[in-house]
């Protein structure tokens, strides 16, 4: 037996509302009529779409299945009408039911499928922002030698603004979603117990970013560039950092939702 009919076969399809309503009319003939309503129904609701590539005497082998059980349906609903109208209208008003709740459990099959793939998308960002930040303890790290402290200070700046505005970045993203930090904890793992003197940059730097905001919302100024205010927050910061030796290990584990 196909797997098609098996799963319309009444051994094997659950019992739907029509089914309940069904079973529940109390006369043999009349329920029985329902009963037969409710097949054909179903033969012709499960007939096949066609495409393009639908060979043409599958088309009409289809065609034939659903007109035949079209016109015993519509013999079907007026037997019932003349017998028992009002189990006939129950009849249409269940499979009404029955149709809103599949539109309804679609609406939400399909709305769990966007949650899904909105938080694949934000978990792939994350862990993007983690191989980047990766990269970047590993440069603040390189350029920090004792000549680049002496004459290219640049080198040691630019690499610490990198890793501050990285990471808060990075705080932000566990704040607004602490699952994300879970679900990329290997890829977490890698960034524990960065040099104290990062650690102390990015302090740095949120304490600058918070005056920033509230001198801004006292004086009702023009709030400057994202770009430019991550520039002006994070040099005061690096530049603090940049004439210490990064290497040196953390005193303490950084919190990641701070």
């Amino acid at each position: 037996m196909p797997k098609e009919d098996i799963a319309n076969s009444p051994d094997y399809r659950q019992e739907t509302l029509l089914d309940k309503m069904i079973n529940e009319i109390k006369d043999p003939t009349t329920k029985d009529l329902a009963a037969q309503l409710r097949d054909n129904i179903n033969v012709m609701e499960s007939t096949p779409k066609h495409g393009k590539h639908t060979p043409e005497y599958k088309i009409v082998e289809d065609n034939k299945v659903y007109a035949k059980a079209e016109l015993k349906a519509s013999k079907l609903r007026e037997e019932l009408k003349t017998r028992a109208p009002e189990i006939l209208k129950t009849f249409d008003n269940t499979r009404k039911t029955m149709t809103k709740q599949k539109t309804q459990q679609k609406q939400k099959e399909q709305s769990f499928k966007k949650q899904e793939a909105k938080q694949e998308t934000s978990l792939n960002d994350f862990k993007s922002l983690l191989a980047k930040q990766t990269n970047n303890l590993k440069q603040c790290k390189k350029v920090d030698t004792f000549m680049n402290r002496l004459f290219n200070k640049n080198k040691i700046t630019n690499a610490i603004q990198n890793y501050v505005t990285t990471q808060v970045k990075i705080d932000n993203a566990l704040r607004a979603d602490q699952s994300l930090g879970w679900n990329a904890r290997k890829e977490m793992e890698k960034l524990e117990n960065p040099p104290q003197k990062l650690q102390k940059a990015v302090e740095d730097y949120k304490q600058s970013l918070s005056k920033s905001l509230t001198s801004y919302q006292e004086k009702n100024t023009q709030q400057p560039t994202q770009e430019k205010k991550l520039y002006n927050l994070t040099q005061d910061a690096s530049n603090r950092a940049k004439n210490s030796n990064l290497s040196s290990p953390s005193q303490s584990k950084p919190n990641p939702t701070r």
